[in-house]
């Protein structure tokens, strides 16, 4: 049976800004995890990515990202559904915030020629340009 270990919570932010809502479930389950709003089911994209946890990044917030969101997982019995929290996108003031890390790296160890997940989100005004390094050298774009 689904368990989450925590659930999405309600939050505002800025317009522009980034934002993470929690979805922790059994980590043999987050591959059945999906995330609505609006109790319609989301469509992910290069802004609504849906980490390997299960959490749900929203990026470059706009109006339309304002809403209701819950997580679900369907496994073989009924769906199990997380509570629902409000996301609440708030004019950009143009005010100077501080750099804030929502979600960092951490060590993995993957077997030669897999994907990686990488995460890293930042949020501040204005917005953040989010830079990789390997030791010392710089990692290019694709």
């Amino acid at each position: 049976m689904p368990r989450f270990s925590s659930q999405p919570s309600a939050a505002s932010i800025r317009l522009g800004d980034s934002q993470v809502l929690a979805c922790d479930v059994n980590p043999d389950l987050v591959p059945l995890a999906r995330w609505e709003r609006e109790r319609e089911p989301l469509e992910l994209s290069s802004r609504l990515v849906q980490l390997p946890n299960g959490a749900l990044v929203v990026s470059n917030a706009s109006e339309a990202d304002a809403g209701l969101y819950r997580c679900m997982v369907e496994n073989a019995g009924p769906a199990k559904t997380s509570e629902e929290a409000q996301l609440t996108i708030l004019p950009e003031t143009g005010e100077e915030r501080e750099l804030e890390f929502l979600v960092e790296p951490f060590p993995v160890t993957k077997v030669v020629g897999a994907s990686l997940l990488l995460p890293c989100v930042v949020t501040g005004y204005p917005a953040p340009y989010v830079r990789w390094m390997v030791g010392d050298k710089l990692v290019e774009e694709r």
